[in-house]
């Protein structure tokens, strides 16, 4: 059998990229998350004083991470919503549970 005539099957290899791709993504997610709840929790506590500069590194380090947290979910939407536009549904019924998936 000719392999073009073959339907596209994705090799292990790929699968396994996708899969490790998966869990850095969730992983740095989380480890976004962690570090800006962190720094709110340093900047609300009375640890470090109002006049030490690392106050004003920290405000500048959680206002930055909830920037990236905003870029990073921003993406992940465009991304499900490009997955979604070129999925072929047969019907509206695949269409419904897809979009609230």
């Amino acid at each position: 059998m000719d392999s073009k005539l073959a339907p596209a099957q994705p090799q292990q290899s790929e699968l396994k990229e996708r899969d490790f791709l998966n869990h850095l993504e969730a992983y740095l997610a989380k480890l976004l998350k962690i570090s800006r709840h962190a720094t709110k929790i340093i900047l609300a506590s009375s640890v470090l004083p109002e006049t030490v500069p690392l106050i004003r590194q920290l405000k500048r380090f959680e206002s930055s991470v909830g920037l990236s947290r905003k870029a990073f979910r921003l993406g992940k939407f465009v991304q499900d919503v490009n997955a979604l536009m070129n999925s072929h549904l047969d019907s509206k019924e695949d269409t419904f549970l897809s979009i609230i998936a």
